[in-house]
């Protein structure tokens, strides 16, 4: 609900004060720049996220100083519409060579046996008649 993130908010704003943000923002010469250190010291020493800690820099800034110039942190770019187009390498071919049977291999399936049988057939045989098989 509402009441513990305020409260949330609240112990935030505490911790911030207590780290002497407070202080540096009401002291500074030069608002932007203090602002940024202050986020800086905040994210690098206290932990806290960047976004979390420049809001709170940014709410003490308005409060303590008025200050309604930017932002600390600027509100990021919309990305380009047009992705860029990014060129597709196409790989050459690899060129093929001729697969050529060793020699001693050829005179070795020169000799083997057909598994399938030789059909034979003779014109004057009748087409009814079942062909011959012989092996070749």
């Amino acid at each position: 609900g509402v009441l513990p993130d305020y409260a949330k908010e609240c112990r935030l704003l505490q911790r911030v004060v207590e780290a002497g943000v407070a202080k540096e923002i009401d002291a500074a010469a030069n608002l932007d720049i203090c602002k940024k250190q202050q986020v800086r010291h905040l994210k690098e020493d206290l932990f806290m996220a960047e976004d979390v800690a420049a809001s709170a820099v940014d709410l003490l800034a308005f409060a303590l100083r008025g200050d309604t110039g930017r932002p600390v942190l600027e509100a990021p770019k919309p990305a380009p519409q047009k992705p860029e187009e990014v060129p597709i390498a196409v790989p050459e071919p690899v060129p093929q060579k001729p697969v050529t049977p060793l020699p001693e291999l050829k005179s070795f399936f020169e000799n083997v046996p057909s598994p399938v049988p030789a059909v034979v057939s003779t014109p004057d045989e009748s087409k009814d008649m079942p062909p011959k098989y012989y092996h070749s």
